[in-house]
């Protein structure tokens, strides 16, 4: 009873702008916070930007935290958020150079009996096609992070990634011959 009675305290003090309220309110929650940013990004770097950031803008949001929910909960919600954006705004910068780049590949490919011009062969993919094959082939996005970036649904990406690797089969003529 105490530790609810201590975090409505705490609460009310940080809601007033008390930091060291705030901090002891938060810091119990920071590992847990981290493992859900970690869970959800795939990447400990992006995690940890994450992870401040939600913070962050849990500090300046606690005047309208209600407290109907529990603060992990209210903190995660805020991190699930910060992490969507993160990826829709990582999403429309790689996008865009995807589009307007004539460059945006550059690899050097291991094999020098293998000549693909992986640049030429993206090209005449369809837009969405394109998109979802790049992240997913060249960033390792999966299909549920770039349905969340780009606003669709899980089977969409999954059924554009299809479409890529059946069309880059055929522009590059590795479709298998069938029997007659």
């Amino acid at each position: 009873m105490t530790t609810i009675t201590n975090n409505v305290a705490l609460i009310e003090r940080a809601k007033k702008g008390d930091r060291k309220a705030f901090d002891l309110l938060c810091h119990p929650f920071y590992g847990l916070i981290y493992s859900h940013c970690t869970h959800r990004c795939k990447d400990s770097s992006m995690a940890e930007d994450c992870t401040q950031e939600t913070f962050i803008k849990a500090w300046r949001a606690l005047p309208k935290f209600r407290g109907e929910s529990s603060l992990l909960h209210w903190l995660r919600t805020i991190a699930t958020n910060v992490v969507n954006s993160y990826y829709r705004k990582h999403l429309k910068m790689t996008l865009v150079s995807l589009d307007s780049s004539d460059s945006w590949i550059k690899t050097v490919n291991p094999d020098p009996e293998v000549n693909i011009d992986l640049q030429k062969v993206m090209s005449q993919l369809p837009r969405g096609a394109r998109r979802v094959f790049w992240l997913y082939s060249i960033l390792g996005m999966g299909h549920q992070e770039i349905a969340q970036a780009m606003g669709g649904a899980e089977g969409t990406s999954k059924a554009q990634l299809h479409r890529a690797r059946k069309l880059i089969s055929q522009f590059l003529d590795l479709t298998p011959a069938t029997a007659s």
